[in-house]
């Protein structure tokens, strides 16, 4: 592991799983290490095994594990927060970052694929705060769930039916389990990323470079954001500063939809 950086402590004593964790470049693995930077116990997860490989990027003394699950599968949450609990102890903080993203026209796509995108970043989601919300009913410490969604769940963007329809879902589910949940302490918020260094990106990027550059000039502050920039909305979201933030909505995209 890499040498320990200094702690500020804003996640001290807490317990954070943190999904779709495996690559080195992404909102997840981010995330997932300015958590333990700021003295979470960590569960990182993804579909991939290589999400194990991530164990060896974090600080000297972190404390994070590191496990496969598809969170599609019920039961693959179940056993995430099993294993959550028996390692750390109580669950406070849930990040539902794991997505996907399929990009062609509607009338080109297929109904599975749609499907598949729909079931991993909406079905997963729901599934993530089901379970989140058990866990910290009956720990009775309440807690903070922060849900990934995207500015294309905001506006529309071509060849994103999919997407952009699980991460608008993902922005109503956020409020209802909000209501449901403020008596029994829980907060859930949501982070609508722009566009962003990442994996899901750089394919874009790499097929179709000229209708990138027509994005990137979008952006108001005329540049892509990086992954800390989404890991430092959902460490404020996670953590004590947001005590009175429930069902709320965060766009980290430089600008975008302020248009």
């Amino acid at each position: 592991m890499a040498e320990q950086t200094a702690q500020s402590g804003r996640l001290a004593g807490k317990v954070a799983i943190v999904t779709g964790g495996a690559s080195a470049a992404g909102l997840g693995f981010a995330t997932a290490k300015l958590f333990a930077q700021e003295g979470a116990a960590v569960m990182l997860t993804d579909i991939s095994p290589a999400v194990k490989d991530r164990l060896e990027d974090f600080p000297d003394g972190s404390q994070v594990e590191a496990m496969q699950q598809n969170v599609q599968e019920e039961s693959d949450w179940i056993a995430t927060f099993d294993a959550a609990r028996a390692r750390f102890g109580s669950v406070d903080v849930l990040v539902n970052n794991a997505g996907i993203t399929r990009r062609d026209p509607i009338d080109e796509m297929s109904f599975e694929t749609y499907r598949s995108v729909v079931d991993t970043n909406l079905g997963g989601t729901w599934l993530g705060c089901k379970h989140a919300v058990r866990e910290m009913k009956r720990s009775g410490r309440g807690g903070a769930i922060v849900n990934i969604a995207s500015i294309s769940g905001v506006v529309g963007m071509r060849y994103s039916s999919p997407y952009g329809s699980s991460k608008g879902g993902i922005r109503t589910l956020t409020k209802v389990v909000a209501l449901e949940t403020a008596q029994d302490g829980i907060r859930c918020n949501t982070i609508c990323p722009g566009i962003v260094h990442s994996d899901i990106v750089s394919p874009v990027q790499e097929k179709n470079p000229q209708a990138f550059q027509v994005l990137l000039d979008g952006i108001p502050m005329g540049r892509l954001g990086e992954p800390n920039d989404i890991a430092q909305a959902a460490l404020y979201l996670a953590s004590d500063d947001a005590r009175y933030v429930t069902g709320a909505e965060i766009a980290v995209d430089g600008g975008y939809t302020a248009q």
